[in-house]
């Protein structure tokens, strides 16, 4: 098949056309692609309208019933789907309504070579962009014949700050998270956040009239962490009191935004105790613990609001299927298990071991995750994965979870699931975060997908001349993941929980991520990289983050393998590669070691364009001044 000349000698025959009312997703739609050519190729296409002549070259935008006569009705598409075809050197492109928009993007990424790779930016500013752009001099269009495009999941949010831009979002296929609004823009169309069931009963300010409402804790009816400012319980569920109010509170919430289409209703963050009145504990004493009151609670309330989607949270202390009936007050039963058609189950995989996908893991928390998801997919809701990609105490600290994904997007087909919400930082602060939000963005699409191809492109167009040191270090990541075998790569961990993936042992280096042996090949690959990339380039401080957290992993395993101290611990071989660092400031003894290299752990997330932090609260200098003094040295 011969190509389709689209763009060569600075100029192009073909022009845009538009639907004569074109809505806001073809007009956006049509900008994007006018914008987007111009940078790539310097010129600017005609737009038309579908009701002027027929030209021989075209990019068909959208619904155009004058043109769109190849077919004899109307192509079915589904949430986000698109189709392209060529036919006589005519373009279309057509989708279900952002599906267009994305369907867009997907021809200016395969035939133009416009990638969108990364953005910078806050969590509570608009994300900068800054993307490469590429000045191509011929543009040749390969005849492609019908090509329908459909997401394997309809819902695909990452939580980061690529997410927040809608442009990286439309040409990585992702759900697109509104940052004004802090929800996914205008496609879950869900009215309330996360952790709301106390907040929508009201804190602790019925307690004074109906302390009843309240959970019994040892003995006493108590609202404690029950207040706006702390609020790690909830209330009573055996109470129909508590019931109304709640429902009460729904509706007055569901009449302010009757658009809305799905609500959450779900229990407080840090949950660790619930009820134990005459009521509940008999329940909570069973299987499913606190899942015993909260599923039956949430199957009243999607009763009562029959056309609308109710999404609760099987998180933690209600990770296991509930193992009651629902009885309903006007008479009838749900049994244990079930859920009405109208619930959407968020299933939160927290304490797993996330370097072993739940697939296949035989580790006990992974076969039970395994029933549970089994149980949830039979209960006759909705089902949906909410995932974590970092360890929320140190940022910093390549986790690595890439290498098992696959797998597990497929598992959760198998089971029915649609949506898919994969929790990351909204802040520059975690190793990878680029990489990871790419990859996931691209497996969410399509789970068959090439995951070493996905990293080499996104490598190519990420780090420059630097990419082959980038990808081996990467992959390398990867592989020695999958070797490790130091426990549970836990998302929840705090103090401590990460130094025992690293290991000075070199009788079992291979076992660790971070053994003295693995260090030192990662920093062979980011010290080549440094060299490859012009000094203080975008590419050189995209390599830089990663060698900021392979510096703390450093210093974080210093404080048990290299303080003289520990004396069941300390480590001379780790001490003295530590010390490989010395000669600096404070000299080459031990105290003068840790505080060389803390210090320029400090120094190098300070200088960073974004002051780079070590977790959502945590500073690099009062990191820094507690590891100093956790030797017992002066800061």
């Amino acid at each position: 098949m011969k190509n389709i000349t689209f763009y060569k000698d600075g100029k192009s025959n073909f022009v845009i056309i538009q639907p004569q009312s074109p809505t806001l997703q073809e007009e956006d739609a049509v900008q994007l692609l006018k914008e987007e050519i111009q940078k790539v190729c310097s010129i600017i296409l005609p737009v038309q309208s579908d009701n002027t002549a027929l030209q021989h070259h075209e990019i068909i935008i959208g619904n155009c019933p004058n043109r769109n006569t190849v077919f004899s009705s109307t192509i079915p598409l589904a949430h986000d789907e698109f189709y392209l075809f060529n036919k006589d050197s005519k373009i279309y492109i057509n989708g279900n309504g952002r599906g267009l928009i994305l369907g867009v993007s997907y021809f200016l990424e395969n035939y133009l070579k416009v990638k969108k790779l990364t953005v910078t930016g806050r969590d509570s500013v608009a994300p900068e962009e800054h993307y490469n752009i590429k000045p191509l001099y011929e543009v040749y269009i390969t005849k492609f014949s019908f090509n329908i495009q459909k997401p394997a999941f309809s819902y695909r949010w990452v939580v980061s700050q690529e997410a927040y831009s809608k442009n990286y979002s439309n040409f990585n296929k992702l759900s697109y998270w509104d940052i004004e609004q802090g929800q996914p823009a205008e496609l879950e169309d869900s009215g309330e956040s996360v952790h709301n069931l106390t907040r929508l009963f009201g804190y602790d300010t019925h307690y004074s009239t109906n302390p009843e409402y309240y959970p019994q804790i040892n003995g006493n009816r108590t609202a404690e962490l029950m207040t706006f400012y702390q609020c790690h319980r909830a209330p009573c569920l055996s109470q129909n009191g508590v019931f109304e109010i709640v429902k009460s509170a729904l509706q007055a919430k569901m009449n302010a935004k009757p658009d809305k289409h799905i609500w959450n209703l779900s229990q407080p963050d840090g949950m660790t105790d619930y009820c134990q009145c005459s009521e509940c504990a008999p329940k909570h004493a069973q299987s499913g613990g606190f899942s015993n009151t909260l599923f039956p609670f949430i199957n009243r309330m999607a009763k009562e609001f029959p056309d609308k989607i109710i999404k609760t949270l099987s998180y933690v202390v209600s990770d296991n299927v509930h193992t009651v009936e629902t009885e309903y007050p006007g008479g009838g039963t749900l049994q244990a298990g079930k859920v009405e058609s109208n619930v959407m189950i968020m299933y939160c995989p927290t304490i797993n071991n996330k370097i072993r996908s739940i697939a296949s893991s035989n580790e006990p928390i992974a076969v039970a995750y395994r029933n549970a998801l089994t149980k949830w997919s039979q209960s006759g809701g909705k089902l949906y994965i909410w995932e974590y990609l970092v360890n929320f105490a140190y940022f910093l600290f390549p986790f690595p979870t890439l290498h098992i994904l696959q797998e597990n997007l497929r598992y959760y087909k198998s089971l029915g699931i649609n949506s898919f919400f994969a929790q990351s930082t909204s802040t520059e602060d975690s190793a990878l975060r680029g990489l990871n939000t790419y990859a996931y963005a691209r497996l969410l699409w399509n789970p068959d997908d090439d995951l070493e191809g996905i990293i080499a492109d996104f490598c190519k167009n990420y780090y420059g001349n630097a990419y082959k040191e980038m990808f081996l270090f990467i992959t390398s990541l990867l592989r020695y993941a999958q070797q490790d075998d130091s426990e549970v790569w836990e998302s929840m961990g705090y103090t401590g929980s990460m130094i025992k993936h690293a290991n000075p042992n070199i009788a079992v280096e291979d076992t660790t991520l971070f053994s003295i042996k693995h260090l030192k090949e990662f920093y062979s690959y980011i010290n080549i990289a440094l060299t490859k990339v012009p000094l203080g380039s975008t590419e050189w401080k995209a390599i830089k983050r990663e060698e900021i957290c392979l510096k703390q992993v450093e210093v974080e395993a210093s404080c048990k393998y290299s303080n003289p101290k520990n004396q069941i611990d300390f480590h001379q071989g780790f001490s003295d590669y530590f010390k490989r660092f010395g000669g600096g400031n404070y000299g080459n003894t031990e105290e003068g070691m840790l505080k060389n290299r803390c210090y320029d752990l400090k120094d190098s997330c300070l200088s960073a364009d974004s002051e780079i932090k070590i977790n959502e609260s945590r500073n690099a200098t009062s990191y820094v001044t507690d590891v100093i003094c956790g030797y017992g040295y002066q800061p």
